[in-house]
């Protein structure tokens, strides 16, 4: 997760962490390019959602299938789960 409320372990304080979905974006695809499989896989989602990208099912499903043949488990479960519906 790149953002959201979080719970300090020791003290139990709440932090919150927005959520900019363009810059996560942005990071997600320069690390994707560099062959980091799970980077794909969270920017294949942010383009299944249009996220901060336009949305586009044909290039989630190119980032999905990269991600997974990189030995990406869960890319190639979403990748079924895509194929499947």
């Amino acid at each position: 997760c790149y953002g959201g409320v979080f719970t300090h372990t020791t003290s139990g304080k709440h932090y919150s962490v927005p959520v900019d979905h363009t810059a996560a974006a942005t990071l997600f695809e320069e690390l994707a390019t560099n062959g980091d499989d799970k980077a794909a896989r969270y920017l294949a989602h942010l383009y299944l959602n249009g996220y901060g990208v336009p949305e586009s099912l044909s290039m989630a499903q190119e980032l999905l299938k990269k991600a997974a043949e990189a030995g990406n488990r869960e890319a190639a479960e979403d990748l079924q789960s895509l194929n499947e519906a």
